[in-house]
């Protein structure tokens, strides 16, 4: 169990993420700067700023969400599953290889789309029933205690399933990014049965990347034009490479240890 734990320490998969996008730094800067000028161009093309501003106070006025806001949003979720689609099939096709095999990677991105959307909905199904639960409660100790330190209950709490759901989400992704016939439900159990066991690497990495994107959003904040969207775009998405490599890692060392492990109880039933 040691051994397992020390495999599975943050510092040493830190250390073997740096040492891959390091040994293939120009592939994925390159594969980074074509997917943010790509999305970049996708989101100019399809996305209206001026009328999404109109639509924004339309909704701050009355409530109601417009036509062209939800088609915005949904459009920006499509766009996003693809281009991790496309970051985790490349970071895949990197592990095995150090040259970008063009079919190989195009293979993947459905199968990790599909993967994608069906953990989403999966979720959404049952974060309602228990968020709904959550707001009753919420409610309740609003009438209890002081509205600021219900607030902060709130804030607190919210940060932290937001951080477990990320880590729980990125392990999920790369086990889908693996050429494998494991079906969905045994690997949604699976990723987070690993999470509730080795939460330590898997939260320390999310925490680090939202101190990044804090630290990205400032920077694209100082302006707004589509070189400055392409620049922070593309550091995005070379942090997104670095991310999911990083849990890549983490769920290969770990099906390793499993490997390894139920491998070992074979021999001593055999024997």
């Amino acid at each position: 169990m040691m051994d397992s734990q020390k495999n599975l320490s943050f510092t040493a998969i830190f250390q073997q993420t740096i040492n891959f996008i390091r040994n293939r730094f120009s592939l994925i800067a390159i594969s980074s700067i074509v997917l943010g000028l790509i999305n970049t161009l996708v989101i100019y093309s399809v996305i209206n700023p001026n009328q999404l501003m109109v639509e924004l106070e339309y909704f701050n006025q009355f409530g109601m969400i417009p036509d062209y806001f939800m088609k915005t949003v949904i459009i920006l979720y499509l766009v996003n599953i693809v281009l991790v689609s496309i970051i985790l099939s490349i970071i895949c096709n990197l592990s095995m290889s150090n040259k970008l095999n063009p079919s190989l990677i195009l293979s993947r991105i459905l199968p990790i789309c599909l993967n994608i959307l069906g953990f989403s909905v999966l979720y959404m199904l049952i974060c309602i029933p228990i968020a709904i639960l959550f707001l009753l409660v919420f409610s309740i100790i609003g009438l209890l205690v002081p509205k600021m330190v219900s607030l902060l209950l709130i804030l607190v709490i919210g940060c932290t399933v937001l951080v477990i759901y990320k880590s729980i989400f990125n392990y999920f992704l790369v086990s889908a990014a693996q050429p494998n016939s494991t079906p969905f439900f045994q690997r949604f159990s699976a990723c987070h049965k690993f999470f509730f066991q080795n939460w330590k690497a898997p939260v320390l990495m999310i925490l680090i990347s939202v101190i990044f994107t804090g630290i990205l959003n400032g920077i694209s904040s100082l302006g707004k034009n589509i070189v400055f969207d392409v620049i922070s775009t593309s550091l995005g998405v070379f942090a997104d490479f670095f991310i999911f490599s990083f849990f890549y890692r983490l769920y290969s060392i770990n099906n390793n240890i499993e490997s390894t492990k139920s491998d070992d109880n074979n021999k001593l039933i055999i024997s």
